[in-house]
């Protein structure tokens, strides 16, 4: 499948009972997605989710080059901008602007890669830049009323070139095999990373496999600077690795380590 120069803006589910998402890609192999552009997106309750998403791939493969998205926010609903679950992509030139929740969320995914890309939550609180977890929860393409449970964690995660700013919370992660390679993170309300297994398994995905450790963390010049919490705070991680960057001036609002990473 190949979805070129596509652009869309003002989407709404106007009170019908359909997912409130911008496009929704579930069990395809080599997706390629080029030039999407996506802005003010919202949504009401009357749709099938309590979550609005720009972008949400489900046990699919390809490759994400130029992608922009901007403002997904509705005060009645919870925002992700990109979603992807089960999945193994690719990604290149990122932008995600603006957000009322989170704007990437990776979840049980067999290897996810983004370079060169842009998270800049612009203070819209809470939004956490992004969050890399265990487990994940999307809809039946046959029965769109029924829920099915993703229940194995990321395998392994790649963020290269880019930054993360004016978030809750930089990174969350709940899963081990996390590579971030010339990344900053800057601003932060809370930590710039926060890696815990505390969020690996929650209600809503009761069965998701706990990798307790978090084994094989490898941060490669990382930045992380004028955040109010930590500019790391690692708990329960083994084998972490950090090779060169900058921590300076984290803590600028001492209430704040280890706080902010909830939701």
């Amino acid at each position: 499948a190949q979805i070129t120069n596509l652009t869309l803006d003002t989407i709404q589910n106007e009170s019908i009972p359909v997912l409130q998402h911008g496009v929704d890609i579930w069990h395809s192999e080599g997706v390629q997605l080029t030039n999407f552009r996506l802005t003010n997106m919202g949504g009401d309750t009357d749709g099938l989710s309590t979550w609005a998403s720009g972008l949400t791939i489900i046990e699919s493969t390809g490759q994400i080059t130029n992608l922009y998205l901007r403002d997904v926010i509705a005060e009645s609903l919870g925002h992700i901008g990109v979603s992807i679950l089960s999945s193994t992509i690719t990604g290149s030139n990122w932008q995600i602007l603006g957000y009322g929740g989170t704007p990437l969320e990776l979840q049980s995914n067999a290897h996810f890669s983004l370079s060169d890309f842009l998270i800049d939550c612009k203070y819209q609180i809470p939004s956490h830049g992004v969050t890399i977890g265990a487990g994940g929860q999307y809809f039946s393409a046959k029965d769109l009323a029924t829920r099915t449970n993703a229940n194995f964690y990321s395998r392994e995660t790649h963020l290269t070139n880019g930054v993360v700013k004016r978030c809750k919370l930089g990174v969350r992660q709940s899963a081990g095999n996390l590579f971030l390679s010339n990344v900053e993170l800057t601003g932060m309300v809370g930590d710039g990373l926060f890696a815990s297994d505390d969020h690996m398994s929650d209600g809503s995905f009761p069965n998701a496999p706990r990798d307790t450790e978090l084994r094989g963390t490898v941060l490669s010049n990382v930045t992380a600077r004028y955040n109010g919490g930590a500019g790391l705070r690692l708990e329960n991680a083994n084998t972490v690795q950090i090779h060169g960057g900058r921590y300076e001036n984290n803590g600028q609002d001492p209430s704040k380590i280890g706080t902010d990473r909830g939701g």
